[in-house]
């Protein structure tokens, strides 16, 4: 849902009100009020690591002794810009994300540096098949094993 909104108002400059038609002709029952929160919620996931999220990561780091990360990449529209959104697995929160027009591992390892330069000890890192974020993490942190998961990581965070 976040994706949606986030795509609808970002990508196709949608208002928030027809954001909110578009939503209730699918058949999800919301107002515009509703939809500026989600709107709001998305635009803090792009945001990244904000003070709260880091001490959430320091706490899981040191309770675990290091922090699994895991990507999803998503596609609002089924077609074009993929969203991919890194998460921290132990702790479960949700941590960065970029929208790119293409899967590309460049783009990726650009995007993980600032994580990649983070203190803490990564146990391992999890994604789907995508080759272009595998090698990104492969890149981003080389000692760390890599695990396919088996569907959609977004699915296993709800």
């Amino acid at each position: 849902m976040l994706a949606f909104i986030g795509w609808q108002h970002e990508h196709e400059h949608q208002q928030l009100v027809e954001i909110q038609h578009s939503l209730n002709q699918r058949g999800v029952e919301i107002n515009e009020s509703n939809v500026g929160k989600l709107y709001r919620q998305f635009l803090a996931l792009l945001g990244g690591t904000i003070a709260h999220t880091q001490e959430k990561l320091a706490a899981t780091a040191i309770e675990h002794g290091g922090l699994i990360w895991a990507i999803d990449a998503l596609q609002p529209e089924g077609h074009g810009t993929l969203l991919y959104v890194l998460y921290e697995v132990l702790s479960g929160i949700p941590v960065s994300a970029i929208q790119l027009p293409q899967a590309q591992a460049s783009g990726l390892i650009e995007w993980l540096q600032p994580y990649q330069e983070l203190r803490y000890k990564v146990l391992a890192t999890l994604s789907d098949g995508e080759s272009a974020i595998i090698t990104a993490m492969n890149s981003s942190w080389p000692d760390a094993p890599h695990q396919r998961s088996r569907g959609p990581l977004s699915q296993q965070f709800k």
